[in-house]
């Protein structure tokens, strides 16, 4: 396979795609890489080449697995209440289920207690260690697809909110980290609810 072969010259690549390694066997850990380009390898490694860099950063710290050495002192629980974001539990089919009270979101009270490289030390931490282990405490030994499923509460959710700068550079960063984790952070299997809500302005 062309790609497989490109890896094998792209150790700093290869780390990328296989990061859950411990918990995903190999040919699954390419087919949830290969799935987000459509199966473009040329557009795969470029890709992997563009964000090779930042993994390399957050490597080297091991993903961050104090949070509270980087969280300037910030307790966690206290963090949580402005970015309410949980995994508990599994879906039937093994995966890891998210619920995200997306319209209690508070970007400016976030950034208060932490800064730009403690939020993003967060997700690093939320989607190599948390997700790692809600992995390995699901039951069934044939689970094998590395993916995750959100539930999205809008309600409460208003357009100033969603739309200041504060919210806009947590939503961006958010986002950047997903794309070193596809199918597995965020953005492939959503529940809505509140969908009645609508976004005040």
């Amino acid at each position: 396979m062309l790609l497989t072969k490109e890896l094998t010259k792209r150790p700093d690549l290869a780390e990328i795609v296989y990061s859950l390694r411990d918990v995903e066997e190999t040919p699954y850990a390419l087919c949830r890489f290969l799935r987000s380009t459509k199966f473009d390898v040329p557009t795969l490694l470029q890709r992997l080449e563009s964000m090779a860099p930042d993994f390399q950063l957050a490597r080297e710290k091991d993903f961050f697995p104090n949070l509270s050495s980087v969280m300037n002192g910030a307790p966690l629980y206290a963090f949580l209440k402005f970015y309410p974001f949980l995994t508990s539990g599994h879906a039937k089919n093994g995966c890891p289920v998210n619920y995200f009270l997306v319209g209690q979101i508070q970007a400016p009270m976030i950034f208060s207690l932490v800064d730009m490289a403690g939020f993003e030390a967060f997700m690093w931490h939320q989607s190599v260690h948390t997700f790692r282990k809600h992995v390995q405490a699901q039951q069934n030994p044939d689970i094998v697809r590395m993916e995750s499923i959100t539930v999205l509460d809008l309600s409460g959710l208003t357009y100033a909110a969603a739309s200041s700068q504060e919210a806009m550079d947590a939503v961006k960063l958010a986002s950047k980290i997903g794309d070193y984790f596809p199918e597995v952070r965020p953005g492939r299997a959503f529940v809505f609810v509140a969908t009645w809500s609508c976004i005040h302005i």
